[in-house]
């Protein structure tokens, strides 16, 4: 009975889980509100999801403590991740919208909470298989959601030629989701002989979602990472083989790039985009300006795209009303300033020379998710502003991976750090 009843929480919690990481893609919910936009964007708040998220966080760290020491080693050993955070709560004291500023800094706490969570309940290749599961899920949902309600599940008029959004608030967020998605389905399969064919089919239907959402971001992604993925795997050879390798990989990556500047236009116009990246370009350039009133500090965590209302309003005056920069560096640096992008890039920086340290101590694929998430963060954020953002997917799976990869792999090399054995010992799966 025993048994049973522990595998009846088990699946509860995965459950849990799953639907927490749906609501966090912003999957049905922002659909089914007709809103292309994210819900924080309302400035009083929507008091029914500030108590559901609230709920979400609450059952989180409750289900964090029942592993309160490795919940507790785990969000302390990641110092820049912290101190990153710490900022994020000190910019309340200088935001030109405080109380803006405090609702959404709880908020991002309560989601790095989330992200914490998962670290300390499940292991790198649990979390992999998790990341599967639900953005497979998600992909049927999209399938199943936008040919019963192509009003809802496509972003157009027509269900023929018209952009698909699937479940999700948005055609680019699709694209983006499935793109992660084919890619981890795509480290699963060499592993998983039983069911391969299973896992293929998951690459294909979200190749096909990704072809369908006809966003160019996410294409990109995908085409960038299948091209990344063998030089991330040749990380793991002898350094003899190795290193010729990557010489000759990084001098035909540069032979590309030269290519890809000299023809920059045609290859924007291939793109359906010009050479203001469909005006990308002028706001970068007014958002600099702005950054440069605040440099240091920025105007306060979540309390500079406030409209009319706030600092974007000399931006809408003059650019188009853009709900962020489009940029996730440049709105890290509008919200904390020089310093708060310091830290995030000191600790993306170390997360992914932590991730090469341990790919090359494992032939498993929990090491390549760290590289491929970190790789698709990086390339994402030249786009779209989703880096430190409240009730976000992105920022929950890069908490998670940071935290529980890097773990993995101090505890793998205990022998070589004898200072850490104890604290590993401390914190051993119950």
């Amino acid at each position: 009975m025993k048994i049973s009843l522990s595998k009846l929480k088990e699946s509860i919690e995965y459950i849990f889980v799953f639907l927490v990481l749906q609501l966090c893609s912003g999957a049905i919910l922002q659909v089914l509100s007709k809103k292309s936009g994210d819900a924080q964007d309302n400035l009083n708040g929507n008091l029914t999801l500030q108590l559901l998220w609230f709920a979400i966080y609450i059952i989180a760290l409750l289900l964090a403590l029942r592993q309160w020491k490795k919940f507790i080693y785990i969000i302390t050993r990641n110092k820049l991740l912290l101190l990153l955070i710490g900022i994020v709560l000190l910019s309340i004291f200088w935001s030109v919208a405080p109380q803006i500023s405090l609702r959404r800094s709880v908020a991002l706490v309560g989601t790095t909470l989330i992200g914490t969570y998962l670290a300390t309940r499940y292991s790198p290749s649990q979390l992999l298989r998790i990341i599967a599961w639900t953005f497979s899920i998600g992909a049927i949902l999209s399938v199943v959601f936008t040919l019963t309600l192509p009003v809802y599940g496509v972003q157009g008029t027509h269900l023929i030629g018209s952009p698909w959004r699937g479940v999700y608030r948005h055609k680019n967020l699709l694209g983006r989701l499935m793109a992660l998605n084919a890619v981890v389905l795509l480290l699963l399969a060499p592993s998983n002989h039983k069911y391969r064919w299973l896992l293929w089919a998951g690459i294909g239907l979200s190749v096909g979602l990704l072809l369908l959402s006809q966003t160019k971001t996410g294409l990109v992604i995908f085409l960038s990472l299948l091209i990344l993925l063998p030089i991330y795997k040749a990380l793991r050879w002898n350094y003899t083989v190795m290193l010729p390798f990557v010489i000759v990989a990084v001098n035909v990556g540069g032979i590309i790039s030269v290519w890809l500047v000299d023809n920059f236009e045609t290859l924007l116009a291939a793109l359906g985009k010009d050479t203001t990246l469909t005006g990308r370009t002028p706001l970068w350039a007014a958002v600099i300006g702005k950054i440069q009133e605040r440099p240091l500090l920025g105007y306060g965590y979540g309390a500079f795209w406030l409209g009319l209302d706030g600092e974007s309003a000399d931006i809408w005056q003059i650019e188009w009303n853009a709900p962020n920069s489009h940029n996730g560096i440049l709105d890290v640096w509008l919200d904390l300033g020089l310093l708060g992008v310091a830290v995030f890039l000191l600790g993306f920086i170390i997360a992914f020379i932590q991730g090469v340290k341990w790919l090359r101590s494992t032939k498993t694929a929990e090491p390549l998710l760290l590289l491929v998430y970190l790789t698709q963060m990086l390339i994402d954020a030249q786009a779209s502003a989703n880096i430190l953002t409240q009730n976000d997917i992105f920022w929950v799976l890069y908490v998670a991976i940071v935290l529980s990869i890097p773990r993995s792999c101090v505890t793998q090399s205990r022998i070589s750090h004898k200072g850490m054995i104890k604290q590993d010992e401390a914190v051993k799966d119950v």
